[in-house]
């Protein structure tokens, strides 16, 4: 059923792209672009179809969208500048840390694992904690996840080691683009990566909240500096040059890339390092050794109306849409129009589940640099998930920094995802489009 939502985007960004230029004044990233929202939030049906989603023909090429319309692109300021002013512009003082207080740092020690729904997988020794399945090395059994900065601007692509990921978050950074952060179950089994990049502050929180060991290529030495030191969750950052982890991708430096855009990272050089940094790799406590989402022991569909298509607009000019292959029950990824591919699989980015968590997406205050303010913790949120070909309105809730994203229904009852791979957006309200 086709959604009138793609119909008004043009009108939407318009209004937006004045309102942003205003913000935009202060500073420029590679592209300045308006965000893009919505006038109408997806509405779905809580109700289960009982006949199946029609297949569609399926194609070994790889499955292009609809791109969503645009203003004319706003002028390119080289990534070089806006980049080396939002990581290290702190004259004006150290901005406020993330929305935690004592108190909420004392719920770390109070975590609780909540009963299984029936039909959750029950995870063995074997289980990605990350996908629900049964695929870990026997090194990998018991150790905790890596989560890795990912560059996302366009003038990197296409980036390499990604479609191996197990969870793949995408969040605003400055000036409306976005950012990756790639997350792997089995810490010896990440690839080499391209390209590295740099923290901002609520990345971690993401991080730490499923215990995963963070990676990252710089950082902005304001609030994202305080996070990491208040967390004191295990990271390596790529400018201390530690452990002979980072490196440069010659041949994109021969191409022309800027130098930022070809920061490599020697992923099955992992292990090592850890034991040399003396990194804790064994997941202790019982909060995270259960699976990070409900996972289903046998194939659903999302309690929701049929959507083969959808598209997560973070802006004019960067934005992620999702198509369904019924054939292989996937949601094959294209970045801003075009398929998302990993150059060194080949691969274009699928997905087994697709979540659309809404918060408010505003500046740090008395920032001249973009940065972004994103709340992270939250507490029955509202959000969408899509997966079987079906979409379905739902609640998220993320109670403190140390604790993972919970996904319910309206109604509070746990909502069971699919086995497998699952993309996370975190964006504005009403920046989902549906066809």
């Amino acid at each position: 059923m086709k959604k009138p939502y793609l119909k008004k985007i043009m009108a939407s960004i318009a209004i937006l792209a004045i309102m942003s230029s205003f913000t935009a004044c202060a500073g420029g990233g590679e592209d300045d672009v308006a965000v893009s929202t919505a006038e109408n939030p997806v509405v779905v049906e809580q109700a289960v179809e009982e006949t199946p989603a029609p297949t569609p023909e399926v194609t070994e090429e790889p499955v292009e969208a609809t791109p969503v319309p645009t203003e004319e692109p706003a002028p390119e300021v080289s990534e070089e500048s806006a980049v080396e002013a939002a990581d290290t512009s702190a004259e004006s003082g150290k901005l406020p840390v993330a929305n935690m207080s004592e108190t909420d740092e004392k719920e770390e020690n109070k975590k609780v694992l909540p009963p299984k729904p029936q039909g959750a997988k029950i995870p063995n020794e074997k289980t990605n904690l990350l996908t629900g399945e049964d695929t870990l090395t026997k090194e990998a059994q018991g150790k905790r996840s890596v989560a890795v900065m990912v560059n996302n601007i366009k003038n990197c692509l296409p980036q390499y080691g990604i479609s191996a990921a197990d969870v793949v978050y995408e969040v605003p950074v400055e000036y409306d683009i976005t950012r990756l952060m790639c997350v792997y179950g089995d810490y010896t089994q990440v690839p080499e990566m391209c390209s590295i990049r740099s923290c901002r502050y609520y990345y971690p929180i993401l991080a730490v909240g499923m215990d995963s060991i963070y990676i990252h290529w710089g950082l902005d030495m304001t609030v994202a500096k305080d996070t990491l030191e208040r967390l004191e969750n295990d990271h390596i950052d790529g400018d201390t040059g530690a452990y002979g982890l980072f490196g440069r991708d010659q041949d994109k430096l021969d191409e022309g890339y800027a130098l930022e855009h070809t920061s490599t990272l020697d992923g099955p050089a992992l292990p090592a390092a850890f034991e040399e940094a003396g990194f804790r790799t064994d997941i202790e406590e019982n909060y995270y050794k259960d699976t990070l989402f409900q996972f289903s022991e046998e194939p659903v569909v999302a309690n929701g109306e049929e959507c083969y298509e959808a598209t997560v607009a973070f802006s004019s000019e960067y934005y992620s849409t999702f198509n369904y292959n019924a054939d292989d029950r996937k949601y094959y990824k294209q970045h801003s129009g075009n398929p998302h591919m990993d150059a060194r699989s080949g691969e274009q980015l699928k997905f087994d589940n697709v979540l659309v968590l809404e918060t408010e997406v505003g500046m740090l205050p008395d920032d001249t640099s973009g940065r972004r303010k994103i709340e992270v913790n939250q507490k029955d949120a509202r959000g969408y998930l899509l997966t079987g070909g079906y979409i379905q309105e739902i609640k998220w809730t993320k109670n403190s920094d140390f604790e993972k994203i919970v996904i319910t229904d309206l109604k509070d009852n746990p909502v069971l995802l699919n086995t497998g791979k699952t993309y996370i957006a975190i964006c504005n309200p009403d920046s989902l489009y549906v066809e």
